[in-house]
């Protein structure tokens, strides 16, 4: 994960309102003094590794049907088709 969204996750306390977006700013920047190398990771980070074989896009269409697609991963790549709204 690239530094900046590293600061910017741990800045976060990702509940409750938020004050102001300067807020936000003033601990990132804190946290960039605090850690000038590597940033350490958090004992409450979680993370996943999605390798996903499918995947539906839906986009809505005023006036008209939707657009539905799936694209599906083949062994020569991902294959694009259309489905029924």
């Amino acid at each position: 994960m690239p530094r900046f969204m590293q600061l910017s996750f741990l800045a976060s306390n990702h509940k409750g309102k938020l004050e102001s977006e300067e807020v936000l700013q003033k601990r990132k920047e804190s946290l960039e003094k605090t850690y000038p190398k590597e940033i350490p990771v958090p004992n409450t980070f979680i993370g996943y590794r999605l390798k996903p074989d499918h995947v539906i896009f839906y986009q809505v269409n005023f006036r008209s049907f939707p657009k539905k697609e799936v694209a599906t991963l083949e062994k020569t790549g991902w294959i694009t088709a259309l489905l029924e709204p």
